[in-house]
């Protein structure tokens, strides 16, 4: 790692790099993989949490299984929907942009 063998890391970085390296040699073996470029901006208190787009998948898988429909058409929502909603039901997504999907129902 170029980057980091420049010492040019934030002391924190380097501390927690080694920690998980260590760590990794330990459960696996070898060393690991590591990114050139950390996302430094990253390593927060806490993990941040938008409850509607977290909740809105599970609700609307949960919802087609209940009803069971022949077809679902789903407009401007997000595209990994595509690899859940063909387990209840034949999908037809509909967006605003045009997506570069080769997903079949």
């Amino acid at each position: 790692m170029r980057w980091f063998n420049q010492n040019k890391a934030p002391k924190w970085y380097t501390k927690d790099l080694r920690a998980f390296a260590q760590a990794h040699r330990q459960i696996f073996g070898k060393d690991p993989y590591l990114e050139e470029w950390p996302c430094l901006n990253d390593k927060t208190p806490t993990t941040g949490f938008e409850p509607h787009y977290t909740y809105q998948g599970p609700w609307v898988m949960r919802n087609l299984l209940i009803r069971r429909p022949a077809k679902h058409v789903d407009v401007g929502s997000w595209t990994a929907y595509l690899g859940f909603f063909p387990a209840c039901s034949q999908p037809n997504l509909w967006t605003y942009a045009r997506q570069n999907c080769p997903c079949r129902a």
